[in-house]
């Protein structure tokens, strides 16, 4: 015997209904079912008694198999019930992935009800285990952020995964406090590698020479030199000053070195900048007029004016670059890291105030003062003057720590200071894991996203057992820090006033 349409139709409802507890969202679901059958049943005054309450069982004449005296579509609350009508639903072809209008799914209400052998129906009824509603949400997310282990399990079997978004990213959190390590380990398989591989040194891109003269050209401050030179180089004054212990980098326009005033016998840091680069003014004009606790101080410069090698005499700090620190740590503390980032965010307010986008915030460009976490923030040649309203185009960072707005294609590339929010957030990333959320080692065939797509996308996770102890308002700093909408991606003010940022802590357990 055929099944009407208005059959079928009939057939979906009693599966929502099946799967979803009883109340009046029955209406809400009706209500997207083709039209004349909806109203069809809510004209049925034993259907309203029904919705209501009043009546505890619903028999639908009409459907295949349901007879005038033992129907086979009876509705009860009762979980043996419900497995019995979704068996015969099923058995007469109901639509498994039958949606309502915000994409809601019988799988998500199976789920949220934690119906597990009407979703383990579902799935050999051929459910699509990775649909996703209107928010991005999916059944296994759902599974997951809500602790039920069996179902994530059975879903995962079945070939589900966790979207890379928000939601999914959420799931991965919070789910290991909910006991299912296991399941988030085994979704979050694809970072793997990163945890066992150390940190790896990453060089920035810098701007063109066409994007430098630009940028020089709209940075209006004159240039402050402490020596006046004459008839002497800035290489022969800086060696009369200066001895120079060893190196300690070389860039591509400047060498770094470790010197010693002969004067006083203080150890400095002394760059030498390799001439005819317009990038190099940007620095220097950074260097003399920005001072900030936070940030590194120049001691003295050296220079000429006929554009020969530069000497900027930087203060020392005492235990390194950050990168180091993680490197020999493997990671860092809660407190550690939260001593870190209130400093760095204190830096950050000042250059943002004063016009500056630092465009290169790093590991390698934090420097530590002691062994507490006290530190001093570098200044880059990427540095860049905008104004307080102003943005800038050049593509220029470091890839790993980029904002996907500088990734844009040059005809649409416009940034401002909420490019360092995102860097400083990859940077806390990798300070409470020891470990990048952004990599080209990430790409699989399950996840076939290079490190720009991964940026662009905001792909990225919190994976087991690496994330399970840390602190969930930390989990939240950083999503706000790594959001890939720029206009509602969090600021500086806004990171300072966080509430992991604002909780206690003690020197005495970072020491420790």
């Amino acid at each position: 015997m055929e099944m009407s349409a208005r059959d079928a139709e009939i057939e979906k409802i009693l599966l929502w209904i099946s799967a979803i507890s009883f109340s009046q969202k029955h209406i809400d679901v009706l209500e997207t079912v083709q039209p004349g059958t909806a109203q069809w049943l809510l004209r049925n005054e034993t259907f309203r008694d029904w919705v209501k309450g009043a009546v505890d069982v619903l028999w639908c004449p009409g459907i295949p198999g349901a007879g005038k005296i033992t129907p086979s579509c009876i509705l009860l609350p009762n979980e043996d019930r419900e497995l019995a009508v979704t068996k015969t639903l099923l058995r007469w072809g109901a639509d498994v992935n039958v949606k309502d209008g915000d994409g809601w799914s019988v799988l998500m209400s199976a789920v949220r009800g934690g119906r597990v052998g009407i979703i383990r129906m579902l799935i050999e009824g051929g459910v699509d285990v990775s649909a996703a509603t209107a928010r991005e949400d999916n059944a296994l997310s759902l599974a997951t952020r809500n602790g039920q282990g069996e179902i994530a399990n059975c879903l995962a079997d079945a070939g589900a995964i966790l979207l890379a978004n928000d939601i999914g990213q959420r799931a991965s959190a919070t789910g290991p406090r909910k006991g299912l390590q296991n399941i988030v380990r085994r979704l979050s398989k694809g970072y793997a590698a990163l945890p066992a591989r150390e940190l790896q040194r990453q060089e920035h891109a810098h701007p063109s020479a066409r994007e430098c003269n630009e940028l020089t050209e709209s940075t209006e401050q004159s240039m402050i030199f402490s020596e006046d030179l004459d008839s002497l180089d800035s290489a022969r004054v800086f060696e009369r000053r200066y001895e120079i212990v060893r190196d300690l980098d070389e860039g591509r326009f400047a060498r770094v070195y470790l010197c010693r005033s002969k004067v006083k016998n203080v150890r400095y840091a002394a760059k030498c900048f390799k001439p005819h680069h317009a990038s190099i003014k940007n620095e220097i004009i950074a260097l003399t007029e920005l001072h900030h606790q936070n940030i590194l101080r120049m001691i003295n410069l050296i220079a000429d004016g006929d554009m020969k090698p530069m000497y900027p005499v930087l203060e020392m700090t005492c235990e390194g670059e950050l990168f180091d620190f993680i490197v020999e740590r493997g990671k860092l503390s809660e407190p550690e890291s939260r001593s870190v980032f209130t400093q760095l965010f204190s830096a950050l307010e000042f250059l943002h105030g004063q016009g500056w986008i630092h465009c290169d915030i790093k590991p390698e460009n934090i420097l530590l003062r002691d062994k507490i976490p006290a530190i001093k923030l570098c200044h880059s040649g990427l540095m860049t003057y905008v104004g307080l309203g102003g943005t800038c185009s050049a593509l220029a960072g470091t890839p790993r720590y980029v904002a996907p707005e500088v990734l844009a294609r040059s005809v649409d590339r416009s940034y401002s200071f909420p490019v360092d929010i995102w860097s400083a957030g990859v940077v806390l990333y990798i300070c409470l894991c020891g470990f990048p959320p952004f990599s080209d080692e990430l790409y699989s065939e399950d996840s076939p996203y290079t490190l720009g797509q991964q940026i662009l996308g905001g792909r990225f996770d919190y994976p087991s057992p690496y994330w399970d102890f840390v602190d969930n308002r930390a989990l939240d700093l950083i999503d706000s820090m790594l959001n890939t909408d720029p206009t509602t991606r969090f600021t500086v003010s806004q990171c300072l006033n966080h509430g992991w940022i604002k909780m206690t802590w003690d020197f005495g357990s970072i020491i420790d």
